[in-house]
């Protein structure tokens, strides 16, 4: 059988530093990124965030929630 991969990059400018916000979404179990400043590729609020077809609704949803609760909080 043929497994379809499916992987999804995009950039995100957050309203925090997006070191902090990495710092905070992994105290909550969250893989979140990588931060783009460091690697000369993007401000500091900048950060790359993958998906790919493993992960549910539920899972985005709950990542997407965290996200917002860290960066604008």
């Amino acid at each position: 059988d043929e497994v379809r991969r499916l992987a999804l990059e995009f950039a995100v400018r957050l309203p925090k530093n997006a070191e902090n916000v990495v710092a905070g979404m992994a105290a909550r179990g969250f893989l979140a990124g990588i931060p783009l400043a460091p690697l000369g590729a993007g401000a500091e609020t900048d950060l790359l965030i993958a998906v790919t077809e493993r992960r549910t609704r539920a899972d985005l949803d709950a990542f997407a929630k965290a996200l917002e609760e860290v960066s604008c909080s």
